[in-house]
């Protein structure tokens, strides 16, 4: 028993060792493979001892163990079990798809299990080709456009067959290419390169094309064997191999499939099949494709064509079919922009009708023109008659070469050009543009000549219309010029008639015998009436004579009677004439012939104009113009003896236009007249450069304003030393204004004042000391003055031993005197204060009424002693001015003393103030007085002056008062004037600024 199942266990080992169903045995608890045979080595790519270091975990995906522990660890009985498809993972990282069976066995005295795992990828693969193949069935089935159709084979089928990189291409066999339809996983450059390829061409999807047959390519180097210009291409195409299978319909190619694959990739004889498989589908629903986009295309042209159709036929001018034909052929072909272009007259040039889509930057605006010889495609369609299709920049390139080449970036992607032929001769093109690279085919050329053939169809009727409208507004024009021709001509006659009635010029028409035969209303004022003579003979009753001779004037002699005789054209010729009512006057007579077609003599005319008032306004003109003369005479008289120095400047730049004999002595024995005529002022006198003269002459050229300086310095060289000595001048600088109001010169008048201000200078310095020796003075004389005014205080008072009455009457008339004396000495002082400037002001704002107030009440007691009334004071409530409080005490004061004094006993005197309307504040003291000689009003403010002070006279003062008060009110920025007439009184007004606010 013993041997038998020794034996069993060998047989056992051998049909393990040499199974060709890859198995292992393996610890379920560790997962450890502890036995392997020679097929999972073959498939698995390890060894026997690799095999034996590794776990279930180490052949198997990450993803794949969570279902490994679940198969290894399943609740149920030993037994044969199928566990299901897995993923496993070879050696060299490749994934396969396998079906494990495991068994549970005794091994080395152990349970374990031993696994049979069984190659299911290849059945897996086929399963999903079908699936991808039927996947692609149904969307082939809904796909109604050769693009659909080439998105879902190239989606699908390089999915499901892995491959790298795939391509759907259908063939043109007009042009003999073939064009990319849809690809996918090839990189730009290779699709730029290969997207559109002459069937000429050495390359695999044309060699397909061209034997109708597939090509399939293991590897890479069996594709660089056979074509060498795509060695190249190995990173765009890959390493492994490649497949290029035509698309046949009825055993002609319409198209090819292209796949490449990854290296390694064994292209078996199923993957082989599912390709024919697929091309064969995708024929087929290319096939279905076509006819269907051919009958909506087909349906769309005639949709498109009748729109156009009906839009032309609309259409009344060039303009509205040129807008029909951008507007609709632009929705038809799918351009984004389109032009409209007509041949000029000249043939030379394109000018543009219509456009339509472009950027304002493109400067396709109607009237834009290109020469016939410019490198476009519009200028060649018309040119050439042919059309001209350009399907992207390179082709453009391409076809023309130098000259104009869309910018890179531009919009515009591909062209077509086709030429519009009229019936009249005219040529002209359209021009489509597209935003992208686009191939012309058959239909869409065949669409474009449709509506190139209906938009000249639509041009030709556009200038029938045009021409019919012009022929038709030709005849009504013609129809109104004719009736309007005849309505002018009665017109004119109507008109002719009026003008002459109108004129004031007489006017006599004759025939050819000179018969007068019709004269105009203003004929009888020339002449008191208008004789209808018989003939020339007649003229004699028109008396007149010749003024330079005097001799009469013969009836054969008038211009009217040398007119219709001799054909005489006579123009303005004088003659006095005495009218039938035995006045005088002077006529200008003008007459012609009048001729008919043939140019015979049928008539005369004449014209006489009433001169007399012009004669003697000519006369009175010439004695206007004599007196005139003589008044320039008199001006040029004065303008050269004037006292001061005149000189005329014209224009911007100050030309010398004339100059007085002062002018020049102003300047100096150096300079003549003649050498400044002419020149500019910076010319004639450079010294004056700098010293703001040449600025002020153009300021007041500019401004038209006068400009009056005064004691202002300049420095001339009037010694011609060249050193130039300063003097100081008066001087005005007035515009001249031409007749239209522009300043056309400048009149300069100029005084030299240097003396006059140095000796007012000098006589002020001299006042000045005047002023300080006065104040000195006073000041000098108040000491001893207030000595004598304390030692009488004293003796007055007994401080020295007691004082009689007569002694006491004594002293006080000394005190008197002492105070009439010092107030003589402070007044004194007081103007000499004025005068030296030293007087301060402290303004503020002064309520008026207070003030007021507070000095009349000071010279009540003087005004009662002197019988005078004093009147309440009237002030404007709320007044206030900007003054020295103190100051305008002693103005009022002053005012008010001076009041008194003057005014006889009985007499009164009134106080008021209010405010006026140029921001001063008045205050007017008037009293009734004496009054003032209007010969003596200016001196009153003069120092010293009292106007009727007698030596005998008993009022105090030296004249000093009004001098100091006005002095006083314009240093506080107003003034002291006063008004008065003799036995009247006087009013006398002192004014300050109102306070702000």
């Amino acid at each position: 028993m013993h041997t038998e199942l020794a034996a069993a266990a060998e047989e056992l080992g051998i049909l393990f060792a040499h199974n060709p169903v890859p198995m292992w045995v393996f610890d379920p608890g560790t997962l450890r493979i502890l036995a392997v045979n020679q097929a999972a080595e073959r498939q698995y790519g390890y060894s026997a001892d690799e095999f034996l270091s590794l776990t279930l975990a180490d052949i198997r995906p990450p993803e794949e163990m969570e279902r490994v522990y679940a198969a290894v660890h399943d609740p149920r009985d030993g037994g044969v079990l199928v566990r299901g498809e897995f993923r496993h993972r070879r050696r060299d990282g490749s994934l396969l798809d396998v079906e494990i069976t495991t068994q549970e066995v005794p091994f080395g005295g152990a349970t374990a299990r031993v696994a049979m795992a069984v190659d299911v990828t290849g059945r897996r693969r086929a399963v999903q080709r079908l699936e991808a193949l039927h996947a692609v069935t149904a969307r082939l089935a809904t796909a109604l456009t050769p693009g659909e159709v080439a998105q879902a084979v190239v989606s699908e089928g390089v999915a499901a067959l892995g491959a790298r990189s795939g391509a759907v291409a259908l063939l043109d066999a007009a042009r003999g290419e073939l064009h990319i339809v849809q690809a996918v996983g090839y990189p730009p450059e290779a699709m730029e390169r290969f997207r559109s390829m002459p069937l000429a061409t050495d390359f695999p999807l044309t060699e397909a094309v061209r034997l109708a047959e597939p090509i399939f390519l293991a590897d890479a180097a069996a594709r660089a064997e056979r074509y060498p210009a795509l060695a190249d291409l190995r990173r765009a195409n890959g390493g492994g191999a490649m497949a290029a299978v035509p698309l046949l319909v009825g055993g002609a190619p319409i198209g090819c499939i292209g796949l490449n694959f990854p290296e390694g990739f064994v292209l078996g004889d199923e993957e082989r099949a599912f390709v024919l498989s697929l091309a064969g589908q995708c024929a087929q629903a290319m096939h279905r494709a076509g006819l269907y986009e051919e009958e909506r295309h087909s349906r769309m042209v005639a949709e498109r064509l009748q729109a156009l159709t009906e839009g032309f036929s609309g259409a009344a001018t060039e303009a509205q079919v040129g807008a029909v034909a951008m507007r609709q052929g632009v929705a038809a072909l799918g351009a984004y922009a389109g032009v409209l272009a007509l041949r000029t007259e000249d043939g030379d040039e394109l000018e543009l009708l219509s456009s339509i889509g472009y950027p304002e930057e493109a400067c396709m605006s109607v009237g834009r023109r290109w020469r016939m010889d410019a490198s476009i495609p519009i200028a060649e369609a018309t040119r050439t008659g042919e059309p001209v299709f350009l399907e992207s920049p390179r082709a453009w390139a391409a076809h023309f070469g130098g000259g104009y080449t869309p910018p890179a970036g531009s919009a515009s992607q591909a062209w077509a050009a086709v030429p519009v032929a009229l019936e009249d001769g005219g040529r002209g093109a359209l021009l489509w543009t597209y935003d992208r690279p686009r191939r012309f085919d058959p239909r869409e050329r065949a669409l474009m000549l449709s509506i190139s053939r209906l938009c000249a169809q639509g041009l030709d009727r556009a200038r029938l219309f045009e021409a019919e409208r012009r022929a038709r507004a030709e005849a009504e024009r013609l129809a109104v010029a004719l009736d309007g021709a005849r309505e002018a001509a009665e017109m004119e006659s109507r008109r002719l008639a009026t003008v002459l009635d109108a004129i004031p010029i007489g006017v006599w028409m004759a025939d050819a015998t000179g018969r007068v035969t019709d004269v105009n209303r203003a004929a009888p004022d020339i002449w008191g009436e208008a004789p209808m003579s018989a003939g020339v003979q007649e003229y004699a009753a028109y008396r007149a004579r010749w003024p330079e001779t005097g001799q009469p004037v013969q009836p054969e002699e008038w211009a009217l009677a040398r007119a219709v005789s001799r054909g005489e054209v006579v123009v303005g010729e004088r003659v006095e004439i005495e009218r039938l009512d035995g006045s005088r006057g002077f006529i200008l007579n003008s007459g012609a012939p009048i001729r008919d077609a043939d140019g015979t003599i049928v008539g005369g005319v004449v014209a006489a104009l009433d001169v007399t008032e012009r004669m003697r306004a000519e006369a009175e003109r010439d004695r206007a113009l004599a007196q005139a003369e003589a008044v320039r005479d008199r001006l040029r008289l004065v303008f050269e003896q004037a006292p001061v120095a005149i000189v005329l400047l014209r224009g911007p730049e100050h030309v010398v236009e004339s100059a007085n004999a002062r002018y020049v002595r102003l300047l100096g024995p150096v300079r003549q007249a003649a050498q400044l005529l002419g020149l500019p002022v910076r010319r004639a006198l450079p010294e004056l450069a700098g010293q703001g003269f040449f600025e002020l002459l153009d300021r007041v050229y500019a401004t038209g304003e006068p400009f009056v300086g005064t004691e202002v310095p300049a420095r001339l060289d009037r010694d011609g030393d060249g050193v130039a000595e300063e003097a100081l001048y008066n001087f005005v600088y007035q515009p001249l204004f031409a007749a239209d109001g522009a300043v056309e010169g400048i009149c300069a008048i100029g005084v030299d004042v240097t003396d006059l201000v140095q000796g007012r200078r000098a006589a002020e310095e001299a006042n000045l000391a005047k002023s300080q020796f006065l104040a000195t003075m006073s000041h000098e004389l108040r000491t001893p003055l207030n000595a004598i005014g304390g030692y009488a205080q004293l003796l007055e008072m007994g401080i020295f031993g007691p004082v009689t009455e007569p002694q006491r009457a004594q002293l006080s008339r000394i005190q008197r005197s002492q105070e009439h004396l010092l107030g003589l000495i402070n007044s004194v002082l007081n103007f000499a204060r004025i005068e030296a400037g030293r007087v301060q002001y402290t303004l503020e704002e002064v309520p008026v009424a207070p003030a007021l107030a507070e000095v009349v009440e000071f010279v009540l007691p003087q005004a009662g002693e002197r019988g005078v009334a004093v009147e309440a004071v009237r002030c404007e409530a709320g007044l206030r001015v900007r003054a020295d409080a103190e100051k305008l005490r002693q103005v009022m004061l002053n005012l008010l003393s001076n009041a008194v004094k003057f005014t006889p006993e009985g007499g009164s005197i009134s106080v008021w103030a209010d405010a006026r309307p140029d921001g001063l504040a008045a205050v007017r003291v008037r009293d009734t007085g004496v009054g003032i000689a209007p010969d003596r009003i200016g001196d009153i403010f003069d120092p010293f002056v009292q106007v009727g002070r007698r030596l005998n006279s008993r009022d105090e003062g030296v004249g000093l008062g009004l001098a100091i008060s006005r002095d006083l009110a314009r240093g506080m920025g107003g003034d002291l004037t006063v008004e008065s007439a003799p036995g009247h009184g006087a009013t006398f007004t002192f004014t300050l600024p109102l306070a702000d606010g």
